[in-house]
């Protein structure tokens, strides 16, 4: 929908990755507040395969490195606050 707007696919993946990245707030919001309650190896996983796809990927662009970007940044957010807010809960 959005390319059909923009008519420019570069603007329509960034918004998109946008759209992404906000509905991953709750998703950081809830690993904050109940670290427990999300696993992070499926994160770390998710994390693995963002990274080989960036690594594989031969024509770089807006286009090509948006999402996988995206995903990488989202899941290291994820492993990040699950594993060190679990951390701070066993030292308090």
């Amino acid at each position: 929908m959005a390319w059909r707007l923009t008519r420019q696919p570069e603007l329509a993946v960034l918004i998109a990755v946008s759209i992404d990245l906000v509905a991953a707030l709750p998703t950081w919001r809830h690993a904050w507040i109940a670290p427990y309650a999300e696993t992070w190896q499926g994160f770390a996983v998710t994390d693995g395969a963002a990274i080989l796809t960036l690594l594989t990927i031969t024509g770089y662009s807006v286009v090509s490195l948006a999402f996988p970007a995206l995903v990488l940044t989202n899941c290291t957010v994820m492993v990040t606050v699950i594993l060190t807010r679990r951390a701070n809960a066993k030292l308090i």
